[in-house]
């Protein structure tokens, strides 16, 4: 409740400053905010969105509408660096010899799927499951070498169902581990073909997408 009261007291100062309609973008880092609140702060959002729908002037929105809004007109960014919130730059996610590895067995799919005539709903989403950026957060030197032997079992057992997806046999090379770990895949049953990325109970403290 204090974490709500703060927030919303911090949004209608903003909204009393400026014109009448303000927009205000909530950038959260995927899953690192969660931790700090009881039950990885469910009872935070469907507060905080509770008390957005009862607000008389603030109002929550989707960036697309916004765009699309005519009254709330954006300006031109002359430049977009490419860059991330670990040091500025991406060798968190590529640039290590297994991380570009697994690029490389991503890259490879890719261009199978390119290939495909008319790409199916299911077929889309099990491409966006392999393309989670999270699955070249772990490999590497610095991560626990459990957590990187999953993430690598399980990398590949997605991109397996790609090519299932595909009806395409899946190369022989996603049967064996690419980060220095031997992955267990007696111990790791394969995730369903649509499913989500699965994460190991204990992680690096700040490991999330870019």
């Amino acid at each position: 409740s204090d974490a709500l009261n703060e927030l919303l007291l911090h949004l209608e100062r903003i909204a009393a400053a400026g014109p009448d309609r303000r927009v205000v973008l909530l950038a959260l880092d995927g899953e690192n905010p969660w931790g700090w609140y009881p039950d990885n702060g469910i009872h935070f959002v469907r507060g905080l969105y509770r008390r957005l729908a009862e607000h008389a002037r603030l109002q929550p929105a989707l960036p697309g509408a916004l765009c699309a809004d005519p009254a709330c007109p954006a300006a031109a960014l002359p430049r977009l660096r490419a860059g991330s919130w670990v040091a500025g730059q991406l060798l968190t996610w590529i640039g290590h010899p297994e991380k570009n590895r697994a690029w490389e067995l991503l890259t490879d799919a890719k261009r199978r799927y390119d290939a495909c005539a008319a790409p199916t709903p299911a077929l889309s989403r099990q491409l966006g499951v392999c393309e989670a950026s999270d699955w070249f957060w772990w490999p590497g030197d610095v991560n626990p070498t459990p957590a990187v032997a999953d993430f690598d079992a399980l990398f590949r057992a997605q991109l397996r169902a790609l090519y299932r997806e595909l009806g395409v046999p899946a190369p022989l090379r996603l049967e064996h581990a690419f980060s220095r770990c031997v992955a267990r895949e007696t111990d790791t049953p394969a995730p369903p073909a649509h499913g989500g990325t699965m994460r190991p109970t204990e992680e690096p403290a700040g490991a999330s997408p870019p």
